[in-house]
């Protein structure tokens, strides 16, 4: 038979006492021939952990904090997109159930935290119409970009959005083609990505 022994608490095989706090078991263990043996049992309650999701939209990159955990499990739906001990994930070109992804971080301990993060999905812009009516005027405010015509001569950079004009005057309807450069805090180029834009004329 067992005895768990938690002062003042003594009871037979089984014994069950929330974890709230550190504890301290003495297990006595005998047999039908008089026998028996002890052993001591420290239990030890770690903090809960928590983990932070920061989404970086330019980069197309999710990252875990604090990084301190020994592994990270990335998952949409049913498919683990990425495990391991490495607390970033680029998600870009990957498909994701409701535009979300599900983080379970690791302990050494086996002690899981986990959050989700929604990734807004990008909209690209294939098509505006530069009319001075205030809808879809400007073609990607924001956004650090290079605007070429069919000719390949470039006829606007910058991120205050392309009106539609070259040297103030209006170009002619059609297909332009564009470069978004993407850049770090620092203003370091990461990367480059290429489009195609449609002028309208309404």
């Amino acid at each position: 038979q067992y005895q768990w022994m938690l002062d003042p608490v003594v009871t037979t095989a089984d014994i069950d006492i929330p974890a709230i706090e550190a504890l301290s078991f003495l297990l006595i263990g005998s047999n039908s021939l008089g026998c028996s043996d002890s052993l001591q049992i420290n239990l030890t309650v770690n903090p809960k952990p928590e983990i932070e999701l920061i989404v970086d939209t330019d980069l197309k990159l999710i990252r875990v904090e604090p990084n301190e955990f020994q592994q990270y499990d990335f998952m949409s739906g049913n498919e683990i997109l990425q495990s391991g001990s490495s607390n970033q994930l680029i998600y870009d070109g990957l498909t994701l159930v409701n535009d979300s992804i599900l983080v379970r971080a690791t302990t050494g301990e086996n002690c899981i935290s986990q959050a989700q993060a929604y990734i807004e999905p990008m909209n690209e812009y294939n098509a505006f119409s530069p009319n001075g009516d205030g809808i879809n005027d400007i073609f990607r405010k924001g956004d650090f970009i290079r605007v070429f015509s069919r000719w390949g001569v470039e006829i606007f950079n910058g991120d205050q959005g392309w009106d539609g004009r070259y040297n103030g005057t209006m170009v002619a309807p059609g297909t332009y083609y564009y470069l978004h450069e993407i850049r770090n805090s620092a203003g370091d180029l990461l990367r480059t990505e290429k489009g195609a834009v449609t002028l309208v004329k309404e």
